[in-house]
C-alpha cells in the first residue's frame, strides 16, 4: 500500500445518512452546526469540541491523512450505522490553503496549527505510518488533521466519496442522482473500512 504521505487525499468520516444533508447545507464545521443545528449524527467527543473552541478552529471542517484513525475505527465499531468517507485531494487542500495539526488537538498548542507546507512538514510520518502492533506507535500523531481554513465545505469541494461496498456505492449514487450531482466520484475500498 501508498506510504501516508505519499497518499493523494485526506478523509472525512461521515455516516451515509448525513450525506443528504450534507448535499443541501454542506458540509459544516462544528460552529455552524452549533449555530444551525441540523440533524445529523454527531459522534464527536466534548473535550475535543472543547479543545477545538480553544484552538479557535471550531469554524474549521477536520480532515485525517488516512482512514485507520483511532477515532474513525472507534466510531465504526462503536455505532451501528453505514458509514463513507468524503475525501478532497491533497493538492487541492493546499491551493484552499488548508491547515494543518501535527498530530491531534488534544495534544495541540494555539502555536501549533500551521499553514499547509510547513504542516506537512512537522507531521513525523514515520510515527504516522506505525501500526499499534508496533513499537513507537502514537495514536496522537496518527491523528494528525487537515483543515478547512475557518470554512464550511460544499459537495462540491469533495472529489471522491470512498464506500465499503456496492450496495452503498449504489445508494450513494442514487442520492447524488436526485440531486443532479454527477462529477462525483464514488470509488469501492473495502479495505478503507473498520472490519466489524
Amino acid at each position: 500500500m501508498t506510504a501516508i504521505r505519499k497518499r493523494k487525499c485526506i478523509y472525512h468520516l461521515t455516516a451515509l445518512e448525513n450525506l443528504e444533508s450534507i448535499i443541501e447545507n454542506g458540509l459544516l464545521s462544528r460552529k455552524t452546526l452549533a449555530e444551525l443545528g441540523p440533524k445529523f449524527i454527531d459522534v464527536a467527543d466534548p473535550e475535543i469540541i472543547e479543545k477545538r473552541n480553544t484552538l479557535n478552529i471550531a469554524d474549521c471542517v477536520p480532515f485525517h491523512f488516512h482512514t485507520y484513525t483511532d477515532f474513525d475505527v472507534c466510531v465504526q465499531h462503536s455505532h451501528d450505522k453505514i458509514f463513507i468517507y468524503l475525501a478532497i485531494y491533497r493538492n487541492i487542500a493546499r491551493d484552499k490553503k488548508f491547515l494543518i495539526i501535527p498530530k491531534h488537538p488534544l495534544s495541540c498548542e494555539s502555536n501549533e496549527i500551521f499553514d499547509y507546507d510547513m504542516g506537512i512538514d512537522r507531521i513525523n510520518w514515520d510515527i504516522m505510518e506505525l501500526t499499534k502492533q508496533q513499537d513507537g506507535y502514537n495514536s496522537s500523531i496518527r491523528m494528525a488533521e487537515c483543515l478547512s481554513n475557518h470554512c464550511d465545505l460544499s459537495i462540491c469541494d469533495i472529489n471522491i466519496i470512498f464506500v465499503p461496498n456496492s450496495d452503498v456505492k449504489r445508494a450513494v449514487n442514487n442520492i447524488l442522482i436526485c440531486h443532479s450531482i454527477s462529477k462525483l466520484d464514488i470509488n469501492i475500498t473495502p479495505c478503507l473500512f473498520a472490519r466489524k
